[in-house]
């Protein structure tokens, strides 16, 4: 079963890019919260340059969904790059998988 059939509401899925060298923080997430809506959603996509310390960040996304009705999947340049190269050998299913992944590890 995949966990793109979570239950979170995502009539659009709300992407926030941050040109940060530091790691994102509970501010970063939070304006990413304050924009999900009962009519936008509650799903949203940060992304960002590097991840030095991805438990932490790990930990912070796991309290968005435990505390919130809401998730939101962070991805790093190498994680774009990576999706880009999927999309550009037509491994459609790998690359739902490779996002799937993502959400799971926050779902878990």
């Amino acid at each position: 079963r995949s966990c793109y059939r979570a239950n979170f509401l995502c009539p659009y899925v709300v992407v926030e890019c941050k040109n940060y060298r530091e790691d994102p923080n509970n501010p970063e997430l939070d304006q990413l919260i304050g924009r999900f809506s009962r009519k936008r959603g509650r799903f949203g996509i940060l992304v960002c340059r590097k991840i030095d310390d991805e438990s932490k960040l790990l930990k912070r996304l796991q309290d968005v969904v435990n505390n919130t009705e809401a998730a939101i999947i962070c991805l790093q340049d190498i994680d774009v790059m990576n999706l880009l190269n999927l999309k550009r050998s037509a491994k459609i299913k790998e690359l739902n998988g490779y996002l799937d992944e993502k959400l799971k590890a926050i779902l878990m």
